[in-house]
């Protein structure tokens, strides 16, 4: 009940966000269990439909609504394994809105339980989603770089 009373008291613009956030998480989510990880992947580099293109005054306003809308779905839809569809939607987001990302993956050997796994979202040299020490803390095995018109791997 508290996150309705949370909910009807964003603005607009935030709550159609959240709306938007919810479902793209959805549907990545169940998509990474009936399909293969590059066809996810593919999708969301090149989200289809036009690309509404954010003025760049307005790009880290835009991308901080979208990293905290999907966050916040994140945290109540998937439990204690979020970083890859999080990673994934917000790549959608901003591949609609025009901008490149780069998405990598990496591994970490933890002492007792053998290797982590992790998944993050970069653009234009920052961590935009999965922590900003991902970077420094995990081997990348793999990065894939969204781009205009296509995926680069």
């Amino acid at each position: 009940m508290e996150s309705l009373r949370k909910f009807s008291r964003l603005s607009r613009l935030e709550r159609g966000m959240l709306l938007r956030a919810l479902f793209v998480v959805g549907l990545i989510r169940l998509s990474l269990v009936l399909f293969p990880f590059r066809v996810v992947q593919r999708f969301t580099a090149n989200a289809p439909g036009s690309r509404a293109q954010v003025p760049r005054t307005a790009r880290t306003d835009y991308q901080q609504r979208v990293v905290r809308a999907v966050r916040a779905v994140a945290r109540r839809m998937l439990g204690d394994r979020p970083c890859l569809s999080q990673a994934l939607a917000v790549q959608w987001f901003l591949g609609r809105a025009g901008w490149e990302t780069e998405l990598h993956i990496g591994v970490v050997k933890q002492t007792d339980q053998g290797l982590a796994a992790h998944a993050w979202l970069e653009g234009e040299g920052e961590v935009l989603i999965g922590g900003r020490s991902s970077r420094y803390l995990y081997t990348r095995l793999h990065t894939i770089r969204s781009r205009q018109g296509g995926v680069e791997v």
